[in-house]
């Protein structure tokens, strides 16, 4: 619901110099403050690189920075940013509108356009250099003698030209308006750009804004004798996110400085407005929002001398760029070997109890690794629910989670040099068989490369042991039995594990006295197998029984004792384990 704002944290306006004394100048670029005012930061640096290169003064623009107003006092021109498309010019866009638009006709550009107005890409051109006298500025032309002082040219500074943002690749901040040129400590510092914005995050929400606008060109001061600055740019504004609704963005052109009314001596006397600077760049994705990245109005001059064309030259910023779509966001891209490793404590694993890995994971370099994803995930015979790890750094390391439960799936930060030791429980199921193979994975954050995927995977095959504790257990009830009567045994299993047993018999042979008639098996948590008993003999084969204290296999027994029986009768039933069983 709140704010975030970068307005003015760009690309620098000039700033204002020393008092300079030219006249008649229309130079591009200039080591002279007398000849000009200083250009507004750019991409291609600023203050002591445009020395380097030639000189800080003059209306050329520097890349995406605003021309400085050319002596004696024209405006300076804005900076630039977002590409909206089109020709760049420097020249601005001229308002059909205007005050007096009728000049417009009247400039130089346009009568080299064949009378079309400029609708330049980037920012705008600064307003006209000094004049002394009141003439009409719809009919008597820039240059024109009548105007006196410098006479009013075409010489502001020439509007920033547009960056080629790519959020994939590269993006710029808003580029710095041009000062406006003074020789009487009156003039106007250019505007400061846009700064950047830069979101990433799953959902973003809410009734909240994000500016990123281009300052104001400074208005001309104290006596109002010297020309204004012009507009910082928009500035930069990347949403990425896969669930956006609601908040709003701008990145608006700065406005051009104004020149006030002149004090003295000569109240007719004007100077150059500022001009607009060019609106920003807005990308996003994930919904729909409302932009805003419309280049600044220009500046006017309040002089009493140009009341017909207030504008006196100074034409406003374009319009930026809005791309509704972000492709693939970049991070930094570091090569370096991760390197993990993993062992079994122990040299078998027993269905039914713990099974406890040990993971190392280690960073040979170059590059530190940030955010890195260790990944365990058991296999399907591993209890989840009893399943937990732990994770320890040494060496400058760090686990962003200290412990969990359930598969492994954590982030790391890894410098070169250091390791992360991961403890791995898990409760292999009582019913596992054959052999287990349990792998881990380190994976370095996207963007990064790992010099040596080979080594970014461990797996551990063991082979499984099942160990079961079967008990058996019969009684008939009696103390002792009568010739020719009934009697039923009941024969109970059960199975202490750890490991479920599979695969095992259940034989009890007759003794001699008693009559086998009927023999019923009900089994809880395993399988009776298959019934092969024969005469006096019986038999259960391919019995299976799950560990624990429910499951169960009961056997009833029903049979008759001999009318001639005497003495006792006994009877023993006992479990056999075949060689082809799965299990101890």
């Amino acid at each position: 619901e709140g704010t975030i704002d970068v307005s003015g944290r760009g690309f620098r306006g000039g700033a204002l110099s020393g008092a300079g004394g030219g006249l008649f100048r229309s130079d591009f670029v200039s080591s002279q403050q007398d000849f000009g005012a200083e250009k507004g930061e750019s991409i291609a640096g600023y203050q002591e690189t445009y020395d380097l290169q030639g000189g800080r003064y003059g209306r050329g623009a520097a890349i995406n920075g605003g021309g400085g107003g050319t002596a004696h006092n024209s405006g300076g021109g804005g900076g630039a940013n977002g590409n909206r498309g089109g020709e760049w010019t420097g020249h601005g866009v001229m308002d059909a509108n205007a005050v007096g638009a009728i000049a417009w006709q009247l400039d130089p550009f346009v009568i080299s356009q064949g009378g079309r107005l400029a609708n330049s890409s980037g920012g705008g051109r600064g307003g006209h250099s000094f004049s002394d006298k009141d003439g009409n500025g719809t009919i008597e032309a820039p240059g024109d003698p009548v105007w006196g002082g410098d006479r009013r040219r075409e010489v502001g500074g020439r509007g920033g030209r547009p960056v080629p943002q790519d959020p994939s690749q590269r993006l710029f901040f808003g580029g710095g308006g041009g000062a406006g040129a003074q020789n009487n400590e009156s003039g106007g510092a250019g505007g400061d750009a846009g700064g950047m914005i830069y979101v990433i995050a799953n959902k973003v929400s809410g009734n909240g804004e994000l500016r990123a606008d281009g300052e104001a060109g400074q208005d001309t001061r104290n006596e109002h004798r010297d020309g204004a600055g012009g507009g910082g740019a928009g500035g930069t504004i990347v949403i990425v996110a896969k669930e956006l609704r609601g908040p709003t963005a701008r990145a608006r052109g700065g406005v051009g400085g104004v020149q006030k009314s002149s004090l003295f001596p000569n109240e007719v006397e004007s100077q150059g407005p500022g001009a607009g600077g060019g609106g920003g760049y807005i990308a996003y994705s994930g919904g729909e929002i409302g932009t805003d990245v419309s280049g600044g109005a220009n500046g006017l001059s309040l002089s009493v001398g140009v009341t017909e064309f207030p504008a006196n030259g100074a034409t406003s910023g374009a319009a930026g760029l809005v791309v509704p779509t972000v492709g693939q966001i970049p991070f930094c891209r570091t090569t370096t070997d991760l390197a993990i490793r993993k062992r079994l404590e122990g040299s078998q694993l027993i269905p039914g109890t713990p099974a406890v890995y040990t993971i190392e994971v280690t960073n040979a370099g170059p590059a530190n690794a940030f955010g890195a994803d260790v990944i365990d995930l058991l296999p399907a015979t591993f209890v989840r629910d009893e399943t937990r790890w732990t994770c320890s750094a040494s060496g400058g390391a760090s686990c962003l989670v200290a412990e969990g439960e359930g598969d492994l799936t954590t982030r790391i930060n890894l410098p070169v040099g250091g390791q992360v030791v991961f403890r791995l429980e898990g409760m292999l199921a009582s019913s596992a068989q054959g052999a287990i193979t349990n792998t881990a994975e380190v994976r370095l954050a996207a963007g990064a490369i790992d010099s040596n995927p080979t080594n970014n995977r461990a797996s551990v095959t063991t082979p499984v042991r099942p160990i079961a504790d079967l008990r058996i257990t019969k009684t008939n009830q009696r103390d002792w039995v009568l010739a020719g009567e009934e009697v039923v045994y009941t024969v109970e299993v059960t199975n202490a594990g750890p490991s479920d047993a599979v695969g095992f018999e259940v034989i009890d042979l007759a003794p001699p006295g008693w009559t086998v008639t009927e023999v019923r098996c009900q089994a809880w948590g395993g399988s009776c197998g298959n019934d092969r008993s024969s005469g006096q003999s019986i038999r259960w084969q391919g019995a299976s029984l799950r560990a624990g204290f429910g499951p169960s296999l009961t056997f009833s027994m029903r049979g008759g004792v001999a009318t001639s029986a005497r003495g006792v009768l006994a009877n023993t039933v006992r479990i056999v384990i075949p060689p082809t069983a799965g299990f101890e």
